[in-house]
C-alpha cells in the first residue's frame, strides 16, 4: 500500500507526505511579517487530526516569534466543513472584525464558510477580517473575494504515489519510500 498524507505506525508501507507545518508556517508568517497581523484566529479540523496539529503548531510558534498573545478564545476545532465553519462565523465574525485580524482556516471549505458568515455579517472580507485557507481546492476560486491560500501539490502526490505503488508491485522487496513534497 501508498499512504498519502500520513504514516500507520506498525505498518510497513510507502507514502506521500505533505510538510504541513511548513505550508502553516509560510502562510502564518505571510500574515504576520507582510500583512501586518495584529490577531489571528485558527479554525482547525479536530483535535486528533494529525494535519490540524501540524497546521495549529505552526500557527502558536507563529504568534510567539511574532510577539502576538495566544490566546485560547482565539483557537477553534471544528470538522473541516464549510456549514460548521459558516455556523461559526455566523455567531463569532463580528467580534473578530477588527484592524489587521485574521482567521486561518486549517481548509479552504472551513475557509469558504467562514467568508460566507462574514458578509452576511455585513462585513468587508478582507477590510474588516482576513481569511486564509489551506489545501489550494477549487473552493479558493470560487470565493468572493478569491482566497489566499497554501497551495498543497495534490496532483504531484498522486502521481508519486502512483509511481510508488508501481514500482513496489515490480520490486516487492524494494526498501519502503517516504516522499516529502512541500507545500506554497
Amino acid at each position: 500500500i501508498v499512504v498519502l498524507d500520513d504514516e500507520i505506525d506498525g505498518v510497513e508501507h510507502d507514502a506521500v507526505i505533505i510538510d504541513q507545518r511548513r505550508g502553516a508556517l509560510a502562510m502564518m508568517r505571510h500574515l504576520t511579517d507582510d500583512c501586518g497581523a495584529r490577531r489571528v484566529f485558527f479554525v482547525g479540523g479536530p483535535r486528533t487530526n494529525i494535519d490540524s496539529q501540524a497546521r495549529y503548531k505552526a500557527y502558536c510558534d507563529t504568534l510567539r516569534k511574532a510577539g502576538l498573545k495566544l490566546q485560547k478564545e482565539d483557537v477553534y476545532h471544528l470538522d473541516f466543513t464549510y456549514e460548521s465553519a459558516y455556523r461559526l462565523a455566523m455567531q463569532a465574525a463580528r467580534q473578530w472584525a477588527g484592524p489587521h485580524h485574521f482567521v486561518f482556516a486549517a481548509n479552504d471549505e472551513m475557509a469558504a464558510g467562514i467568508v460566507a458568515g462574514a458578509i452576511a455579517n455585513n462585513l468587508s472580507v478582507p477590510h474588516d477580517l482576513g481569511v486564509v485557507g489551506f489545501d489550494d481546492t477549487r473552493v479558493a476560486q470560487m470565493t468572493n473575494p478569491l482566497l489566499t491560500t497554501v497551495r498543497v501539490p495534490m496532483s504531484r502526490m498522486g502521481a508519486h504515489a502512483i509511481e510508488l505503488l508501481c514500482q513496489r508491485i515490480e520490486y516487492p522487496q524494494k526498501p519502503r519510500a517516504r516522499i516529502s513534497l512541500d507545500a506554497e
